[in-house]
């Protein structure tokens, strides 16, 4: 599995042009938050919590093409759900990592996006 399908994020800039990138800023910003807050939801034995968490995340996940970490939500998500035992701390416990990958990634597409349209906006630079 690819850390993120760029066909996905092609098909977001064609609908949120200039917002593509505050999109993947938040995203990034946002992975650490979920982490924290997933672990406090399973330190309370929170099924719902985990589910209503991992939600949105799986979801979000999905929309930019970072399949790993929508697997990863999607289980947690699931699960949860139907309160299955699970170990959700290790799927957790993956999140930091997968995250990371992703958001070398982001970064490196927002990064040749900005060239590329920089590039393209002074015409003869």
């Amino acid at each position: 599995m690819t850390i993120v399908d760029e066909n996905c994020l092609e098909e977001l800039a064609v609908y949120l042009g200039d917002q593509l990138h505050e999109v993947l800023e938040k995203y990034i910003s946002d992975g650490d938050a979920y982490v924290a807050r997933l672990r406090d939801s399973l330190l309370a034995g929170d099924f719902k919590g985990l589910a209503d968490i991992a939600h949105p995340l799986k979801s979000t996940s999905q929309q930019i093409g970072a399949g790993s970490v929508a697997a990863i939500a999607r289980e947690i998500e699931v699960n949860a759900r139907r309160e299955n035992d699970l170990d959700y701390a290790e799927l957790i416990d993956r999140l930091p990592e997968q995250f990371e990958q992703v958001e070398r990634f982001l970064r490196d597409y927002m990064a040749r996006q900005g060239t590329a349209s920089t590039s393209a906006s002074w015409p003869g630079s």
